[in-house]
């Protein structure tokens, strides 16, 4: 089920997912980088994820936000990866980087898989986030 959406732009360019009570995601400052030097497109802990997407001087980005496969229907083309991410409160929050945009849902409290699909295999300015148990 489509649960939440938005289409902002994201001035840095990074989309955070994490347990909306979470006041620290715990993750590095700066991302890592592939073999051949260029950076990761995402990085995550237990409670938190970051998602490197289009940059804000680009464009906007829309973020959709499924809960459970069923609905989903592999929306973007490209998989950009897939982590675990432990939502304690019920609330998961996806957002901008200040957290002055974003989006709430309430889901059963529990870990759940994230499914990170984009319509760009790096930075894209569609991204499909699939939480399901």
């Amino acid at each position: 089920m489509l649960a939440a959406s938005m289409c902002e732009n994201l001035n840095w360019g990074l989309v955070f997912i994490t347990d909306s009570a979470l006041e620290d995601t715990g993750l590095p400052e700066t991302f890592g980088t592939e073999p051949d030097s260029r950076q990761v497109d995402f990085m995550s802990n237990e409670t938190a994820t970051v998602l490197r997407v289009q940059h804000g001087s680009d464009g906007d980005v829309e973020v959709r936000l499924w809960v459970g496969e069923e609905d989903w229907g592999n929306q973007g083309e490209f998989e950009i990866g897939v982590t675990t991410i432990s939502v304690p409160s019920g609330m998961i929050k996806v957002s901008d980087v200040l957290e002055q945009k974003f989006i709430q849902v309430k889901v059963d409290p529990g870990t759940y898989r994230l499914q990170m699909n984009g319509d760009s295999p790096s930075e894209p300015a569609v991204v499909d986030l699939v939480l399901s148990k």
